[in-house]
């Protein structure tokens, strides 16, 4: 089947859920099946206009679609791919999205850079309202759930983010999942 270039683009342009997701779902099979077309990067901004209505079905369609669409004109770096998946957590995402982007970070060639990479930019991109507190606790709970590199990391960067309440609200909801040295480095660091 031969996929039309314009539609996709007008489809995630337009603002309109049904259309996004459409285009989307339309860019994703365009990938599988060999027709996959130079296009600009996508950013978690085509979610703006339909911000209220945006589905678990389309976040994990764009996570698909940033993290593996090789035909973007400039490619996505990873720092760019991770940054693009903490700003749709962040902004809309749901406890499986926060387990869809805890995989990718620790199926990443480099996984220690990556997850580092995504903690940092949790900072970067500030916990301002209660979803994106929530949406890093359930990131970061999964983070911790890694082999022991990724957890490791994890808490180190934990240990060196704001004493700011947001970041010291998800450092107190996932405490019970630290062992004692590592709630240790957690404190020494916050004094």
């Amino acid at each position: 089947m031969r996929w039309d270039r314009n539609e996709i683009l007008a489809d995630l342009q337009s603002g309109q859920p049904a259309r996004i997701e459409a285009g989307l779902r339309d860019l994703k099979r365009t990938m599988s099946e060999g027709y996959a077309f130079e296009m600009a990067p996508i950013g978690p901004e085509i979610f703006e206009p339909a911000a209220a209505s945006v589905t678990e079905a389309m976040q994990l369609a764009y996570l698909d679609v940033i993290t593996h669409y090789n035909s973007f004109v400039p490619p996505l770096t990873q720092d760019q791919v991770i940054s693009r998946m903490i700003s749709l957590l962040l902004h809309y995402g749901t406890n499986y999205v926060a387990y869809q982007v805890a995989m990718e970070l620790k199926i990443s060639g480099d996984t220690v850079a990556a997850v580092r990479e995504a903690m940092q930019e949790i900072v970067r991109q500030r916990l301002n309202s209660a979803h994106s507190i929530q949406a890093a606790e359930a990131l970061v709970s999964r983070l911790l759930d890694g082999k022991d590199p990724v957890r490791h990391a994890t808490v180190q960067e934990l240990a060196a983010w704001p004493d700011t309440v947001p970041f010291q609200r998800v450092k107190e909801a996932i405490l019970p999942e630290l062992d004692e040295l590592e709630r240790l480095q957690l404190t020494r660091k916050a004094s």
